[in-house]
C-alpha cells in the first residue's frame, strides 16, 4: 500500500506496515524472554529457601546428617542458614544471580557433611560387589570346566593374586575406617572401591575370554590305488614259448 496513516497503518486497507510488524515481534520476544528470567528467578529464590529449611532439620538432633558434621561445622552452617532465611524475608525481589550466589556459599558449607553421609551408606553395597567380584573371578580361576582348559596356569594365577592383594588392601582401608568417626573425612571412597572391582573384571575378563586355538589342519590322505574293474580281462601273454618248452596251460 501506498497511502499510509503516519502510525503505519494502510488507510485504505488497514494493514500494518513491515516495519511495525517487526517492531510488535521484538517486544513480543523481549516480554517472553522477561517472563522467562522471572520464572527462572522464582525457581532459584524456592530451591534456596528448601535449602534452607531442608539442612536446617537434616542437622537437628534427630536429622540424618548431625553424626556426620563436626560441631564447628554444624553451628558455623546453621547461623549461615538463619543468616540467609533472614535475608530472604527482605530481598525475595533479587535478581536470580543473587540467589544462585547465596545458594553456592550454603553449599560450600554443607556438602562437605553430605558427602560423609553417602559414603557412609554407600560403603557397604560397594564392600558387597567387590566380594561377589572376588568369587567370580575365583571361582573362574580355579574352575576345571573343559571350556578353560586351554587357558595356562600362570594366567589363571595372576587372577587369584590380583584378588588376594584387592582383598587385603580394601579390607585393610575398611578397617581402620571403621575406626574413625562419622564426621571424619573417609579414607577409602565408594568410587575407590568400585575402581577396583572394575579392574578386576576387566583383568578376569581378558585371561578368561581367551579364545581357544584353532585344532591343526589335517594332511591330506594320499590316493589309494584303483582295485580292478569286475568285468575287466586279464592281460594276455603274447610271447610264443620257447623252442623245447610246452605251452602253458
Amino acid at each position: 500500500c501506498t497511502d499510509m496513516h503516519r502510525c503505519g497503518v494502510c488507510c485504505v486497507c488497514g494493514v500494518l506496515s513491515a516495519q511495525q510488524v517487526r517492531e510488535y515481534h521484538e517486544a513480543e520476544l523481549e516480554m517472553t524472554n522477561d517472563d522467562r528470567v522471572q520464572q527462572e528467578t522464582r525457581e532459584q529464590c524456592n530451591e534456596l529457601e528448601s535449602y534452607v529449611y531442608k539442612m536446617r532439620a537434616a542437622l537437628s538432633e534427630s536429622g540424618d546428617l548431625r553424626d556426620f558434621a563436626r560441631a564447628d561445622e554444624r553451628n558455623s552452617l546453621l547461623e549461615k542458614l538463619q543468616s540467609t532465611e533472614d535475608w530472604l524475608y527482605d530481598n525475595f525481589d533479587a535478581n536470580k544471580s543473587t540467589f544462585m550466589n547465596k545458594l553456592k556459599e550454603l553449599k560450600a558449607l554443607g556438602e562437605p557433611i553430605q558427602r560423609r553421609e553417602r559414603e557412609y551408606k554407600g560403603r557397604k553395597e560397594a564392600e558387597a560387589a567387590l566380594n561377589t567380584t572376588l568369587g567370580v573371578a575365583r571361582g573362574l580361576a580355579t574352575s576345571t570346566d573343559a571350556n578353560y582348559a586351554h587357558i595356562a596356569q600362570a594366567k589363571k594365577q595372576q587372577i587369584l593374586d590380583e584378588c588376594q592383594s584387592v582383598e587385603t588392601t580394601v579390607n585393610d582401608l575398611l578397617r581402620r575406617q571403621n575406626m574413625k568417626e562419622l564426621y571424619e573425612d573417609p579414607i577409602v571412597t565408594v568410587a575407590g572401591i568400585q575402581d577396583k572391582v572394575t579392574a578386576l573384571q576387566k583383568l578376569t575378563n581378558s585371561i578368561m575370554n581367551e579364545p581357544k586355538p584353532a585344532p591343526p589342519k589335517e594332511e591330506p590322505k594320499p590316493a589309494a590305488p584303483e582295485a580292478a574293474k569286475e568285468g575287466d580281462a586279464a592281460p594276455m601273454d603274447t610271447e610264443a614259448p620257447a623252442a623245447g618248452e610246452a605251452p602253458q596251460a
